[in-house]
């Protein structure tokens, strides 16, 4: 996400401290105010120079150590916002913006449980982005309705706070609660986790117009978000642009990680672009995530099947089956091999028109059954 614009004062204030140190270079309290002053200015790097300085006759201060953390955050070396933040909170445990960053720092590096740990009642309750980064994390531990259930609450402390709301919005997709989510992203208005929430409601109902509006309107400030790149990737999809989509949807694959559905629905992307190395290439990235998910069996099949390789794909596909009666690509595989007994060229033929033909017994298109496996947790 950009960063928001620095006002002129600011710039001209940093400017100023800058160019006193030029004529009192040893002038502690000057190399700090100046280290302040450049974070102000989202400049990480300016800041931490000052603060070398600062440091070069000994350790820093409690205050410039807690500077110098924050010039770490802004620059994105969380190892080094921790190395400062920890000695502080282990001295302070009561200073709650020293647990919210101390959090965020590890939240970012992945240390998820401890981060939580440290995002105590106390803190969410009087720090905002410490409940949304509370409700993002338990949402990211798997811990839906708890998540859920403390959002709400922690909504009523923080009401109109966007970026909380944004949180639920997307927290309330994973739980199906269209209605919180429409209005937790319509409160939260151009923050790109509520429009990329809008993008998916409007996908559901099948308005393409609304929904890569939305999308565009997120992926313009966040331009990495995996469900942001896989909205925008089923949208042109289903306007007939499979090789845009299949890009989009790789990288939102690759973002998420470990998302099986998400790796799925970009092997198919890449299918419907005739692209068969990579779309094995994401099929197998699914397969090697679970080898007991039926779509990824599945959708091998598809593949084989295309590739010629039909005793393979009539294992592939009875594999799907028993994982799972329901599986929309083991349902498509089996319609090809009984189309055409197996003939390459029927399934091609039958996967250009799939993208309006019902298939399974739920009787989703490749469109809508990719869209769930986009978005399913």
């Amino acid at each position: 996400m950009s960063a928001p614009a620095v006002p002129a004062e600011l710039v001209e204030r940093c400017d100023r401290l800058v160019a006193l140190l030029d004529s009192d270079p040893g002038n502690l309290s000057l190399l700090s105010a100046t280290a302040e002053a450049a974070l102000g200015c989202n400049r990480p790097d300016l800041a931490q120079q000052v603060l070398d300085r600062y440091a070069k006759d000994g350790p820093l201060p409690e205050r410039e150590a807690g500077l110098a953390g924050l010039a770490a955050m802004q620059a994105g070396d969380f190892d080094a916002a921790i190395v400062h933040f920890r000695p502080l909170f282990e001295k302070h445990p009561g200073d709650l913006a020293l647990r919210f960053n101390l959090a965020w720092s590890l939240a970012m590096k992945q240390t998820f449980e401890e981060a939580i740990e440290l995002l105590d009642s106390a803190t969410a309750d009087a720090l905002p982005q410490a409940a949304a980064l509370k409700v993002q994390l338990l949402h990211n531990e798997g811990e839906f309705e708890d998540a859920f259930a403390l959002g709400k609450e922690l909504l009523t402390k923080h009401p109109g706070n966007r970026t909380l709301l944004a949180s639920m919005s997307v927290l309330a997709l994973d739980v199906e609660d269209t209605d919180v989510a429409r209005e937790c992203a319509d409160q939260a208005g151009d923050h790109p986790d509520a429009q990329t929430t809008l993008g998916i409601l409007a996908l559901s109902t099948q308005d393409m117009a609304s929904a890569r509006a939305h999308f565009d309107k997120a992926i313009a400030v966040s331009p990495n978000a995996p469900r942001t790149l896989l909205g925008k990737g089923l949208v042109d999809l289903v306007a007939g642009d499979a090789p845009s989509a299949a890009r989009g949807m790789e990288q939102g694959a690759k973002v998420f990680g470990s998302h099986i559905g998400s790796w799925i629905a970009a092997g198919w992307a890449h299918l419907l672009a005739n692209d068969l190395a990579a779309s094995r290439r994401c099929f197998e990235a699914a397969y090697n995530l679970d080898d007991a998910f039926a779509e990824s069996h599945g959708s091998l099949a598809v593949l084989d099947l295309i590739e010629g390789r039909v005793d393979q794909a009539k294992r592939r596909t009875e594999v799907a089956l028993r994982l799972d009666r329901e599986s929309f690509s083991a349902a498509f595989a089996k319609a090809c091999l009984a189309a055409g007994a197996g003939r390459p060229d029927v399934a091609q033929q039958i996967l250009q028109s799939a993208m309006t033909t019902p298939i399974g017994r739920g009787g989703y298109k490749i469109a809508d059954a990719l869209a769930r496996l986009s978005f399913s947790h």
